[in-house]
């Protein structure tokens, strides 16, 4: 529980709105959503979090679709700040063998028809192809459907890129940001792009109409000077979610303790 609430307010101080589970163990994903209820429920929750099941073993498609569904249904009355939308799969060559094929398939197909969205973290140049080659044979795209998303460092031509995918099918991400970046290219970055990476661009990563109301307070112009300026507040759906002179992580373990010694189901 401290190290969840601690993780939350560094995550704050720094501006975070937003927070993808990129990968963990099933088991440590069901304790750390617990903490962030009992958050929640305190008004001490300064993100909204976005949960993903992560897969580096074949397994059953049905299996998957069936713990996809059960931790979505645990955040179904937490107004969308809790949130379980992404199946995470891992491949590479040592793997391959186990999660590929019609394996791998299978379990996509899957998460689409529940309208999960795909990340899948790859590492090889011909596992990526291959990937791509079992991505192709999938109905990706379009109004509604699910958000694929490929992470890698693989340097690929157009042609092979696209020997099996349609322009604008699958996201691709690096998987190591350049460390040379500007703020500007850091801020893009940790915005728009985030949102992007995540399908949730209609949601997240401007401020404009129709948008969650999460936002970020520097103490000064973020795009000027080598480095990001602390963050003073954040927002997140329009209520001060962080406030640097008011909020202090001890204080929020006090709190969320002193709600779990009142709630047995938290603690058995």
């Amino acid at each position: 529980q401290t190290a969840v609430i601690n993780q939350a307010w560094d995550y704050a101080s720094k501006g975070v709105t937003a927070v993808f589970n990129s990968g963990s163990p099933d088991v440590f994903d069901n304790i750390y959503q617990n903490v962030l209820v009992a958050m929640d429920q305190e008004g001490l929750l300064p993100q909204r979090h976005y949960g993903a099941l992560s897969v580096m073993i074949g397994l059953n498609g049905e299996f998957v679709a069936h713990k996809l569904l059960q931790n979505r249904t645990k955040c179904v009355e937490l107004d969308e700040l809790i949130n379980y939308n992404t199946l995470k799969l891992y491949l590479s060559p040592e793997n391959q063998d186990t999660l590929f094929g019609e394996n791998l398939r299978a379990i996509c197909e899957s998460a689409m028809e529940r309208g999960f969205d795909v990340e899948i973290q790859v590492t090889g140049k011909e596992v990526q192809l291959m990937c791509f080659q079992v991505l192709g044979t999938l109905k990706i795209g379009g109004a509604g459907k699910s958000c694929f998303t490929v992470v890698h460092n693989e340097t690929l031509t157009d042609d092979e890129r696209y020997a099996h995918l349609s322009p604008g099918e699958v996201l691709e991400v690096p998987l190591t940001q350049p460390q040379s970046a500007s703020n500007e290219e850091k801020i893009h970055s940790l915005t728009i792009g985030a949102a992007e990476k995540l399908a949730l661009l209609d949601k997240l990563g401007t401020v404009e109409a129709d948008k969650y109301a999460d936002f970020a307070i520097f103490a000064s112009n973020p795009l000027e000077g080598k480095e990001l300026p602390p963050v003073v507040m954040t927002m997140v759906a329009g209520d001060i979610a962080f406030d640097i002179e008011e909020d202090q992580p001890e204080e929020w373990n006090r709190l969320v303790l002193a709600q779990n010694f009142d709630d047995e189901s938290f603690i058995d």
